[in-house]
């Protein structure tokens, strides 16, 4: 003879597993609660506002000659080999040449990755963005024009969709609120 069998699952059971599913899908929710301890208030961040992306530096900074025009490549501290360089497809942003924005006192505002040990090539964006591959390294050594181009580079604050006014403001200021980066001006 069958008997039909009955599985009791008790309600603590039930209840953690509940439980553990909504911490699980809170983590996962589309929106976020942010509290300002100061004035006892809170607000809730959109997920327009959240953002899980790191956005690179933005650089701020002032040459020794006129090298706007000309290819950055990043060297090794010591100068000595070219360890980061573009595809000739890499130069542009939107469809148009990322060349740096001049600002205000001569500084110049970075589209394509400056850094601290940036080194230019002798190759205007247009010439290098016309190559149908990247010259082989030893070519682009041949070709640095300035091993020590920088007089003073400045790490400034990130502001989406911020117009060159924000950053002339910021050089107007003196650089206020921004990390100054060392560089070396010379061998």
């Amino acid at each position: 003879m069958l008997t039909s069998c009955k599985m009791r699952v008790p309600n603590a059971f039930i209840r953690f597993s509940l439980l553990f599913l909504s911490l699980v899908t809170a983590g996962c929710a589309s929106q976020r609660m942010t509290f300002d301890m100061q004035n006892r208030t809170s607000s809730t961040v959109q997920p327009a506002e959240m953002t899980s992306v790191t956005h690179p530096p933005v650089i701020v900074y002032k040459m020794k000659g006129d090298y706007a025009k000309l290819v950055p490549v990043q060297m090794d501290e010591k100068r000595e080999r070219i360890i980061s360089y573009p595809a000739p497809s890499d130069l542009y942003t939107a469809g148009d040449l990322a060349l740096p924005l001049p600002l205000d006192d001569n500084y110049w505002l970075d589209r394509r990755g400056i850094g601290t040990a940036s080194v230019f090539l002798d190759y205007t964006y247009e010439e290098y963005a016309a190559f149908t591959k990247v010259p082989a390294l030893d070519t682009l050594s041949a070709h640095i024009a300035e091993k020590y181009p920088f007089v003073e580079m400045y790490q400034v604050p990130y502001v989406p969709s911020a117009e060159t006014d924000y950053y002339n403001q910021i050089v107007k200021s003196g650089f206020v609120g921004c990390e100054k980066l060392n560089i070396r001006i010379c061998e």
